[in-house]
């Protein structure tokens, strides 16, 4: 279900997106509206079945000013004659950019669009491109028209247009202007300088500076209404957002007030902007509101389906396009995995290049947010479709990992991360060909080829737990005292929460699903095995590291002699294990301990912010491996919820720590 919140009153126009579960939407039908019978959809992607996945819908209700609308949906086949870009020519006459070169004007929208997006007879959204007159510059625009006469204007100006075929790609120029215009039918709707140099970045969470200009890779959004505003923000109700496999269900309600958590300055968006983001210091370690499956804004929005935090997943997301990944290739695509392979941002020679000043993505990999999937849903905007293929590149690209998933440097969480972006850029991408790039197919290939590679790993003959080491194999070991190299252990519950949602969300098809399948059953085993293998209550100890095998400096990795959890933690910490019930224990101090006795019992609810969190971050993985079910996940959800003396008391603290609040949908 739907909920309108209008600041107007009349009969007015709204766009929303949906995300129905595999089977409601069959194939073939669309989603209606027995509340709003102008209601027509457009299905974006769809599940193995063909029935509907990603749809995009638009209608036109009687609203009133302050008050909530609900548009309940349902499946049917409602028909008529879809939009054309006709709709677009009659109301728009003219969109300009003056970036003192000269003013720039589109005024062909009758047959100037590069492709469509999506139509059916409520909405049409077309995508247009302008140059700025400025070195690698140009506006890119998405127009949304409404069978009502209005139209809804997006603009995104990038320095990112490479020559993505070269054997070397050349970053653009760095620009600098000064009240730049954006001009929609004769009205300005933003005036924009360049940063200087040393300009303290706007509404933002986190300190930083320019170093100054419009530099490569960088972009800003801009957005007007042509008709007037229709003033309505939409919303899902938060059991339908709960149920979805990207999402999951809370083990507490939130006790935060979503309209003061989010009526921050950073939940403002501006020209520059990064709002919520972790910009500058992305890659930098300790636990964060942007860090998990899914960002604290966007899983406030899912736990309560409220609109303030909506707004704050609208303005982070747009904040995105202040990153250092705005590529587009010289035709307007953006570069496709055909282009990309074999260039590497991080190499000496450098086939692609990187701007690393900040506010710059995440170097590593090693926190990158979700983008794209939940401000899509909140507002469906082709410019988040492309933040995500846009972050695809970036990953694609990141120490040329775009199918080596174990390639040197890559951290185990980057491994949960890229592969979960990968996954969401695939979700995204509309099934048509619509750029002409074959772009969702070869999304796929990329996401598959890591199958392999990751198996590679996984099967190695020391590797008993079935453990991702941070380095590749043949790297240094690890220099600690304790036996074995070591692996950071909650970098793989990042990986059990990620791997199982990209499972059921189903981006892939035949044989590569049923492969990733069974690579996830590997990877989802871990919190299960580790509860089940103890003897006692280790497994109520939420260690720092695991060690995978023995080895002396230069030799290969062999087994330590023991296979499951519980020997090789009796092993390392000593015979002396916990008992089997009281609170999770864990080592706080980030250190390898030797012994049970040097950890710390931990009472505390899992409040952020808390660097050490750990217990809270293999609780949201345990959940949801319990939840992919067996009787083995039976009885380790058993032995954890009986065990565990204060659970009532700890989970708690989730009513206002959002990015783990998680309990298995079969419990």
């Amino acid at each position: 279900m739907l909920t309108l919140h209008a600041s107007r009153t009349g009969t007015l126009p709204y766009l929303a997106t949906a995300y129905p579960l595999e089977g409601v939407v069959p194939r073939g039908q669309v989603l209606e509206s027995p509340d709003d019978a102008t209601l027509r959809s457009s299905v974006l992607s769809t599940w193995p079945d063909g029935s509907a996945q990603v749809v995009v819908l638009a209608g036109e209700t009687a609203v009133s000013s302050g008050s909530a609308t609900s548009i309940r949906l349902r499946s049917g086949s409602a028909q008529g004659t879809p939009l054309t870009v006709a709709a677009i020519a009659a109301r728009l006459n003219g969109i300009s950019v003056d970036f003192g070169g000269g003013t720039q004007t589109l005024t062909n929208f009758a047959t100037g669009h590069d492709f469509i997006w999506w139509a059916n007879p409520a909405v049409i959204c077309a995508r247009y491109r302008l140059s700025c007159g400025r070195g690698g510059m140009e506006a890119v625009i998405d127009v949304h028209a409404f069978s009502s006469g209005r139209v809804f204007v997006e603009v995104v100006i990038e320095n990112g247009r490479v020559n993505a075929v070269a054997a070397t790609v050349a970053a653009p120029a760095t620009q600098t202007y000064s009240n730049a215009t954006v001009t929609v039918n004769g009205t300005t709707i933003a005036t924009v300088s360049s940063p200087a140099t040393g300009m303290p970045i706007p509404n933002a969470r986190k300190t930083g500076a320019y170093a100054g200009g419009h530099e490569p890779f960088r972009a800003w959004y801009c957005s007007t209404w042509v008709g007037g505003d229709p003033g309505i923000e939409v919303t899902h109700d938060a059991a339908s957002l709960q149920a979805h496999p990207w999402f999951f269900k809370p083990a507490e309600s939130s006790s935060q007030l979503m309209q003061q958590k989010y009526g921050q300055t950073h939940d403002a968006y501006v020209p520059w902007a990064t709002c919520r983001l972790r910009m500058p210091g992305m890659g930098a370690g300790g636990d964060d509101e942007q860090i998990a499956l899914l960002t604290e804004e966007q899983s406030d929005y899912i736990i309560t389906g409220d609109k303030y935090a909506r707004r704050a997943v609208l303005a982070t997301g747009a904040a995105c396009h202040t990153a250092n990944f705005n590529w587009r290739h010289t035709n307007g695509r953006l570069p496709t995995r055909a282009q990309m392979t074999g260039k590497n941002t991080n190499s000496n020679n450098a086939k692609w290049p990187a701007n690393e000043i900040s506010p710059a993505w995440d170097p590593k990999g090693s926190h990158v947010p979700f983008v794209g999937v939940v401000p899509f849903l909140c507002r469906p905007s082709p410019c988040f479709i492309e933040i995500a293929q846009k972050e695809f590149c970036w990953h694609a690209t990141n120490f040329g990992s775009l199918d080596a998933a174990t390639h040197p440097y890559d951290e185990v969480r980057s491994r949960g991360w890229r592969l979960r972006n990968y996954a969401g850029a695939i979700f995204l991408t509309p099934d048509s060909d619509y750029d002409g790039t074959g772009r969702k197919a070869s999304l796929r290939a990329a996401l598959a080829a890591n199958i392999a590679v990751h198996n590679v790993f996984l099967d190695k003959p020391w590797n008993t737990l079935k453990l991702f080491y941070a380095l590749s194999d043949g790297s240094t070991p690890d220099s600690y005292s304790a036996p074995g190299d070591d692996t950071a252990w909650f970098m793989h519950h990042f990986i059990v929460m990620s791997w199982t949602a990209i499972e059921r969300v189903k981006v892939l098809r035949g044989g590569d699903q049923t492969a990733w399948t069974a690579i996830c059953d590997k990877v989802a085993d871990l919190p299960i095995r580790y509860v089940n293998q103890s003897t006692q209550g280790e497994w109520r100890a939420i260690l720092y590291v695991q060690y995978m095998g023995e080895r002396v400096l230069g030799t290969t990795m062999t087994d330590m002699g023991v296979g499951d959890f519980g020997e090789r933690n009796r092993r390392v910490y000593g015979t002396s294990v916990p008992a089997a019930t009281g609170p999770w224990l864990m080592d706080v101090s980030s250190s390898r301990l030797a012994d049970w006795a040097s950890m710390t019992q931990i009472t505390k609810t899992p409040i952020w912010p808390n660097s050490y969190n750990y217990d809270a971050i293999f609780w949201a993985a345990f959940c949801a491996a319990v939840e992919r079910g067996g009787n083995a996940a039976d009885m380790a959800w058993n032995k954890v919820v009986n065990g565990i003396t204060n659970l009532s008391t700890w989970k708690a603290g989730f009513r206002t720590y959002p990015r783990f609040n998680r309990w298995p949908r079969n419990k």
